[in-house]
């Protein structure tokens, strides 16, 4: 329970300072929270390599579905197409896969109804703070982002299962 709060607060802090420091022009400040806070996840896990690996892959599957939404041009982050910034992003998220959102493991209806209904709210959040943008109707896109994070939460556990 712990460790699962412990991964949970990193990940709101490695959130937070992505999308608030790229809001400011400061698209590093949340690459390099990430890595620190990926470091000290890697080095905590009974197994370092296969949690790493987990990580990869999950993260990999995420941004496959980034760059598709994103090439439907509906929104966009700052710092241009697929930023760094945002990359961290999906490694922090990969990293609660097997932690702080196990619980949902074996739920992938509620994992899917979950993710469309978080995905397009953390991302209205980090329009809020200037880190992306709606390029057309923010529902079209808002429904785009529910498609994909209803995918992409089940999805990750799936991946991260596979991986060993």
């Amino acid at each position: 329970m712990r460790s699962s709060l412990v991964n949970w607060l990193g990940f709101q802090l490695g959130w937070f300072a992505c999308v608030a420091g790229a809001g400011r022009g400061y698209f590093h400040l949340g690459v390099l929270v990430a890595g620190g806070l990926l470091t000290a996840h890697a080095a905590a896990a009974v197994a370092p390599r296969v949690e790493v690996g987990r990580i990869l892959a999950v993260a990999a599957f995420g941004l496959a579905l980034e760059c598709a939404a994103l090439s439907a041009g509906l929104h966009a982050y700052a710092g241009g197409f697929l930023p760094l910034w945002v990359a961290a992003l999906w490694l922090l998220f990969a990293a609660t896969v097997g932690s702080s959102m196990a619980w949902l493991a074996g739920r992938p209806w509620l994992a899917a109804a979950l993710g469309a209904v978080a995905g397009p709210v953390s991302f209205r959040a980090g329009v809020g703070l200037n880190a992306g943008a709606y390029l057309g109707d923010p529902a079209q896109a808002s429904a785009l982002l529910a498609v994909l994070w209803a995918v992409a939460l089940p999805g990750s556990f799936f991946v991260y299962r596979r991986i060993s």
